[in-house]
C-alpha cells in the first residue's frame, strides 16, 4: 500500500474574512521575504492542539514551492537543537554565541539545497521536507517516490459558496491580552479579574453570540 502524506493532500478553507486576511498576510510577506528580498518579521504559529497550525505550515510550503517558485525546507527544531549542542561541545566554553546559530542554520539549508541540485531524485533520501518517511522504518525513502502522488494545495476562496462549518464557528476573535494570561494566576475568572480590559469584553461578546445562536 503506497504511504500518503497528509502534507501531499493539503487544503485551505477561509472560514471567515478575518481568516483570509491572516492567510493573505503571511502570504505578502513571504512574497517579500523570498522573492524581493525585504525585511520580514519572523512568522509564528501558536495555538491549542489541533487548532491548525501543521496544516498552515503544510500550506505555507506548498505556497512557497507552487506559486512563489522558491525552495522551502522543514526543518525539525530536534535537528536544529542538536547541530547546536554539536557546535557547543566543540568550544571550551560549552555555549553558542548567537551570531553562530544563524551560521550553523546557513549550514544546513546550504546542505539541503545541494541536495536539491542532485540530477538523480532516486539517491537523494533524508531531505528536510514535511513528513519525509517511507511509512517503513527499514526502507529509505527517496526524493522521487516522496513527489509521487504531490496534489497541487487548493484553496476555497468563493464567498458564495456554503462554508461547512458556518454552525461551529463563532464570529468573535479573543485577542491575545495580558491581563488574560494574568486571570489564571490569581484565581478568577477575566470577567472578575478586569471586566473592562479588551480581552474581557471578547469573551463577553462571545458569550452573547453563543445565547444568541441558542
Amino acid at each position: 500500500m503506497a504511504y500518503i502524506p497528509l502534507v501531499k493532500q493539503t487544503k485551505w478553507i477561509d472560514l471567515s474574512n478575518e481568516h483570509k486576511r491572516l492567510r493573505e498576510e503571511v502570504e505578502k510577506d513571504l512574497r517579500k521575504g523570498c522573492c524581493e528580498k525585504g525585511n520580514i518579521q519572523p512568522i509564528m504559529l501558536q495555538g491549542a492542539f489541533g487548532i491548525g497550525k501543521t496544516n498552515t505550515l503544510y500550506y505555507i510550503f506548498h505556497y512557497c514551492w507552487e506559486v512563489l517558485q522558491t525552495p522551502a525546507l522543514y526543518l525539525p527544531l530536534a535537528k536544529i537543537v542538536d547541530e547546536v549542542k554539536k557546535e557547543a561541545k566543540s568550544n571550551d566554553s560549552g555555549k553558542v554565541e548567537n551570531n553562530r546559530l544563524s551560521l550553523i542554520l546557513k549550514k544546513m539549508i546550504d546542505e539541503q539545497i545541494n541536495l536539491l541540485k542532485s540530477d538523480n531524485y532516486d539517491e537523494v533520501f533524508n531531505v528536510d521536507f514535511p513528513e519525509f518517511q517511507s511509512g517503513d522504518e527499514n526502507v529509505n525513502l527517496s526524493l522521487t517516490d516522496y513527489l509521487k502522488d504531490f496534489e497541487p494545495v487548493t484553496v476555497v476562496l468563493d464567498e458564495k459558496e456554503e462554508n461547512p462549518f458556518k454552525d461551529i464557528v463563532f464570529n468573535t476573535i479573543i485577542p491575545r491580552n495580558i491581563r488574560l494570561s494574568e486571570a489564571p494566576s490569581h484565581g478568577l475568572p477575566i470577567c472578575k479579574y478586569d471586566p473592562e480590559c479588551a480581552g474581557a469584553k471578547s469573551y463577553e461578546k462571545l458569550a452573547q453570540e453563543v445565547i444568541a445562536r441558542g
